[in-house]
């Protein structure tokens, strides 16, 4: 006879663990927890349901991911947002518990291996034209090109590109230029929309797969666990 075995937390405060919880909450969970379930609060609290600021409008939040995915050409569950948008406060270390307000971003994040390679090939692209002084920039946006050519491969190597701090010029990069088009026309579309909560603007991350997505969210709690004062 099979003797099954039940499945098991790791953590047992992740048993009880709102959806939304409060800050104090989460920062209990996080002080005591292993990167097995730092995966799980990725997973779970921080990528997917409903989030905070759409708690009272989730149909407004699916419409808005799906008429985004149809633009960029994605599937509409692939399109998530994060940050304090879905948890409803600051995960940021020198801000953190701090609620979700109107001047605070939606960050969205878009998982998609086709758009990534696409968007990684065309700032490559970039990238040599750049470095080899075929593209001329003003001092201050060469600044923040040179640093970001200099961290490219290692986000492609993570799978991961913010696309908001990624350069968008038609002639090399129209698909991160897409992209930042689509974020501004649903952020627009969204802040005429009633009962949508304020906030500062629309920003995408884009994710090469979900295993890149959780990677990175439980390395970044992993950080946070850290430099949170105990």
């Amino acid at each position: 006879m099979t003797s099954w075995q039940p499945f098991d937390q790791s953590n047992p405060k992740l048993r009880k663990l709102a959806h939304h919880p409060e800050s104090h909450e989460f920062k209990s969970i996080i002080e005591t927890s292993s990167k097995y379930d730092f995966e799980s609060l990725a997973r779970l609290w921080l990528s997917e349901g409903i989030p905070f600021a759409f708690k009272e409008q989730a149909g407004v939040y699916d419409e808005m991911r799906f008429w985004i995915a149809s633009v960029l050409g994605v599937s509409s569950v692939d399109v998530t947002l994060q940050g304090s948008g879905r948890i409803g406060f600051s995960m940021a270390p020198h801000k953190f518990g701090n609620t979700f307000g109107d001047s605070s971003d939606f960050d969205l994040s878009i998982v998609d291996k086709g758009l990534f390679d696409r968007c990684g090939d065309e700032l490559q692209d970039f990238k040599k034209a750049f470095e080899s002084g075929r593209i001329e920039s003003a001092a201050k946006a060469k600044v923040h090109r040179v640093d970001f050519c200099k961290r490219l491969d290692n986000l492609i190597r993570l799978g991961y590109i913010n696309t908001f701090q990624a350069p968008s010029l038609k002639d090399y990069t129209p698909t991160i230029l897409k992209i930042k088009d689509t974020m501004y026309r649903a952020g627009e579309k969204l802040k005429v929309t009633p009962g949508v909560p304020q906030f500062t603007s629309l920003n995408a991350r884009l994710y090469r797969s979900w295993d890149d997505l959780v990677d990175r969210v439980a390395t970044n709690l992993s950080e946070l666990k850290v430099k949170l004062p105990m």
